[in-house]
């Protein structure tokens, strides 16, 4: 059987592959792969900025896809008795070093112990390195760690699996029991962001109230609709203002943005003795944090990387149950769109704040460039227009420049001849030609300057 696989081979070089498909092995199944989700990570993958690449892990070439669902298609022997062909499934996103559940005593001590899995070091991670991704039209996985959904699960909410399994693990972590003052905060407006909200305000006993930090019109409209209590854009002042409540600001917040500025705003809206829980990846970013703010705040940093199989059972419950508002914002069709949908995640609404800059500058220098050149167009005419054309020392007739220019200079500029004479064209000042050129170095500056921002901006 042939299939078709989007494999990286380098930053930013992607291609599009017909391979025949690995047969079904031992404890293994083959799912037809239905739908596959494009979040920020994957843009961290395609263009090499990941924190796996940089520790080793993650290399080139590499099949992207860690958020996907499908159905089965093949099952191998010694698969689970509950599996058969054509069920709807998802799969967990990292596998131990165990082979299978019979060989229990063939674990390593690292993945025996409470959330030893993802740091187990012979662990794969579907996607990002010892397993392929989903981008592919047939996907070989681990038959132990697929998860049945009801057969009525639309793909739109199946897809959604990894991303709210990472989403339960950080409410996991986080120990909702201690939050002070039931209130509390989510920074970052993606998929996983709007996928916490709707698990705060469902999974704890207390009532919580959500405030939600992003910076998206629709996306924060979203949040609203989805039973935030506020929902906040980052480039508006006073947010502390706006969650201070009685003197005390919220005791436990999410970062799930993955940028810098995200970090340091999570840290800057949580209360003294309180949580920051960060699950988002920066792409290998460095955070400019003072640690004071942390110390003298006697905070709670709390890193959450992906998900563990208890929090499987938990996502699996939940789409089981349809209780889930999918958020899922664009749907491309077949593996050919890979790239479309990279660069739609790369270039969204809006940004945070630590890359507004960049894109405004570039937006200024852009038209700055091409009023300098469109003033130069128009003073060159005007400066062609005042030339008196002469022919062997002989001035043309009935040359009349009028031009309605209102400055000075441009005034003294016309030249008004109502019967043949003889000029001497070098004793005529024309400022438009010196403006003209003025007007052609500015369009050539601004024209670089804009080419090194959009360099910049293409180097991230």
């Amino acid at each position: 059987m042939e299939i078709d696989v989007v494999t990286i081979t380098g930053p930013k070089v992607v291609e599009l592959r017909r391979c025949r498909a690995a047969p079904c092995g031992d404890g293994e199944a083959l799912v037809a792969i239905k739908a596959v989700g494009v979040c920020a990570t994957d843009v961290e993958l395609f263009d090499g900025t990941m924190g796996y690449y940089h520790s080793g892990l993650s290399r080139f070439p590499l099949v992207p896809g860690h958020e996907w669902a499908g159905e089965v298609l093949e099952l191998g022997p010694r698969v689970p008795e509950h599996l058969r062909v054509g069920q709807r499934v998802v799969g967990e996103h990292c596998t131990g070093c165990e082979p299978i559940e019979e060989e229990i005593s063939a674990r390593c001590r690292i993945c025996c112990r409470p959330g030893g899995l993802l740091r187990c070091p012979r662990r794969k991670e579907t996607g990002f390195f010892g397993r392929e991704g989903a981008f592919q039209t047939v996907l070989r996985f681990p038959a132990r760690q697929l998860h049945v959904l009801p057969p009525e699960t639309p793909w739109d909410l199946a897809v959604l699996a990894e991303p709210l399994a990472t989403a339960c693990k950080a409410v996991r972590l986080a120990d909702l029991a201690k939050v002070d003052n039931s209130r509390v905060v989510v920074v970052g407006d993606g998929a996983v962001g709007l996928l916490l909200l709707q698990l705060l305000l469902t999974s704890s006993a207390q009532r919580l109230r959500v405030a939600l930090l992003g910076a998206q019109a629709a996306r924060l409209q979203r949040a609203q609709a989805l039973g935030a209590e506020l929902a906040w854009d980052v480039a508006v002042p006073g947010v502390q203002t706006a969650l201070t409540e009685e003197g005390e600001l919220p005791s436990l917040v999410f970062e799930a943005a993955g940028t810098p500025s995200a970090v340091k705003l999570a840290v800057s809206v949580c209360a003294p003795g309180g949580t920051v829980v960060l699950l988002g990846l920066s792409g290998n970013l460095p955070v400019e944090l003072c640690t004071d703010k942390v110390v003298l705040r006697q905070l709670t940093l709390r890193g959450s990387l992906s998900s563990e199989p208890e929090d499987w059972l938990r996502v699996r419950e939940i789409l089981s149950l349809g209780c889930l508002t999918s958020v899922v914002t664009h749907v491309f069709e077949g593996l050919q769109a890979y790239e479309t949908a990279i660069e739609h995640v790369r270039r969204p609404e809006a940004s945070y704040p630590h890359r507004a800059p960049l894109d405004s500058m570039f937006r200024f220098a852009l038209l700055a460039a091409l009023f300098a050149l469109s003033r130069a167009d128009s003073q060159e005419f005007l400066g062609a227009a005042a030339k008196i054309d002469v022919s062997e020392g002989q001035a043309k007739p009935e040359v009349q420049v009028t031009s309605e220019v209102t400055d000075a200079s441009a005034a003294a500029a016309r030249v008004s001849v109502s019967e043949a004479k003889e000029i001497d064209l070098n004793a005529v000042e024309n400022p438009y030609l010196a403006t003209g050129a003025t007007a052609e170095c500015l369009a050539l500056i601004f024209m670089i300057v804009a080419c090194v921002i959009c360099y910049l901006e293409c180097c991230k």
